[in-house]
Formats: structure tokens, C-alpha cells, sequence
């Protein structure tokens, strides 16, 4: 018999049986019976959601190696590891043609402000200047100008800078979806509901069942009730056959 008290937020369960030790015991594997249901109601949840974080992380790692095979492909379609190292370089050449540039420039002028000039050292110094003109405007359009069949600096570091952008975040995701699957694994491993005894089941001092004095009382009423009836019926055939 199970009944709950919503005063007390109680479920109370009482077992009989023909001998109080039985019952204690039956009330026992009851007690455990519920133990284990109690404890298997979200385990289909909590299974669910592992399964979830197990998906979630097999695909950021998946991202992972694709976005990582993509950033590969760009440094050998390129012939580059680093397009700011690549950037970095040509900008430190293009300053030092400039110092040069300014010092040959320089060098012509303090020429040009002789009164007699050395025309065959004027013309040197214009070379080496047109030289350095020459070679720093092509260090510059491979900043910004692609060569034929090529692509330019610019091009090349914005497509590998997405690349890397593309990789960092997809490693963000996958620890996110690291740290979601251990939070799921803990989750699934943890009991999260119990069943909480009040009081352990325990055999009677007497036993409180079958009830003989009400139960015999009940018989001796329904025994009367048969006898009366059948004394009525009896007696209202016996005036209709005499009548």
C-alpha cells in the first residue's frame, strides 16, 4: 500500500504479508527496487547530453584539421611560412634602399654644388640613384601588385591572415567542446536524484494482519444480510402459493 503525505512530503509504503518477517524483507528489495529506478530517471538524459558533447567535440576537431590542411595549402601554394615575416622583410629591404637612396642623393647634390663638377662621378651617382628608384618601386609593387600568374603581398597576407584567424578559432571551439565534454562526463557519472529513507523498514511486534475479530465480524453481518434475504424471499412465495 503506497500513500503520500503532503504535509510532510512523505511517500509511505506499507507491505503485508502472512509473516511480519516477510514483509520487512519484501519491503526491503521494494526500497532497492526504487533506489534503482530513482537513480536510472535521467541516466537516458545524462546519456543523451554525453553523446551531444561527444558530437560536438569529434566536429570542432574535424573544423580543426580542415582549417589547419587549408592554412597548409596556402604556405605551399605560396612558398611562404609567415606572411608577416615575408611583409616584415621586404618593408626592412625597402627602408635600407631608402637610407641609401637619400645618402646617394645627397652624394649628388654636394656634386652638383661644385663650381666644376665631375661629370663622370655625377653620372655614376645618377645610375646607382636610378638603380635604387628601379629596385625599391618593384619591392614596393610586390606589396601591392601581383606579378604575372602571381598574386601580390597584400593578397597573400589577407588570405593567410583569415587562414590563421580561421584556425585560432576553431581551436577556441574545440576546447570549449573539450571542456563541455568533461562537464557532460561528470555530469553522466554523478548521481543526481536519491531516495532518502525516513525510516528503514522493520518487522511489527504483532502482527497486524489478517484482522480476525473485524474480518469475522464482517462475515457474521454479510451471513445475516444472505439469511435475511433468503428468509424474505422464502416467505413471500410460501403467501403466494398458499394464496
Amino acid at each position: 500500500k503506497i500513500s503520500y503525505d503532503t504535509t510532510e512530503g512523505l511517500v509511505r509504503m506499507e507491505v503485508v504479508a502472512a509473516d511480519p518477517q516477510v514483509a520487512a524483507k519484501w519491503a526491503s528489495q521494494l526500497v532497492g527496487y526504487a533506489e534503482e529506478q530513482v537513480d536510472h530517471l535521467t541516466q537516458r538524459l545524462r546519456a543523451d547530453q554525453m553523446v551531444d558533447a561527444q558530437n560536438g567535440y569529434d566536429e570542432a576537431r574535424a573544423n580543426l584539421a580542415s582549417s589547419q590542411r587549408h592554412l597548409v595549402e596556402l604556405q605551399e601554394k605560396f612558398k611562404i611560412i609567415s606572411s608577416e615575416t615575408e611583409v616584415g622583410l621586404l618593408t626592412s629591404q625597402i627602408a635600407g634602399l631608402e637610407t641609401q637612396l637619400v645618402t646617394e642623393r645627397l652624394g649628388l647634390a654636394q656634386i652638383e654644388s661644385n663650381e666644376t663638377p665631375n661629370q663622370a662621378r655625377m653620372d655614376s651617382v645618377k645610375q646607382r640613384i636610378a638603380t635604387l628608384e628601379t629596385e625599391i618601386a618593384i619591392l614596393r609593387a610586390k606589396m601591392t601588385e601581383g606579378t604575372a600568374g602571381g598574386s601580390s603581398m597584400a593578397e597573400v597576407q589577407g588570405e593567410m591572415l583569415i587562414a590563421q584567424a580561421d584556425m585560432q578559432t576553431r581551436q577556441m571551439i574545440l576546447a570549449q567542446s573539450l571542456q563541455s565534454m568533461e562537464t557532460a562526463r561528470v555530469e553522466a557519472n554523478r548521481q543526481v536524484r536519491y531516495l532518502s529513507l525516513a525510516v528503514s523498514p522493520t518487522p511489527t511486534d504483532a502482527p497486524a494482519y489478517p484482522r480476525a475479530f473485524e474480518n469475522t465480524l464482517v462475515t457474521l453481518l454479510i451471513m445475516l444480510g444472505i439469511y435475511l434475504m433468503v428468509s424474505m424471499t422464502a416467505a413471500i412465495l410460501r403467501e403466494q402459493v398458499s394464496s
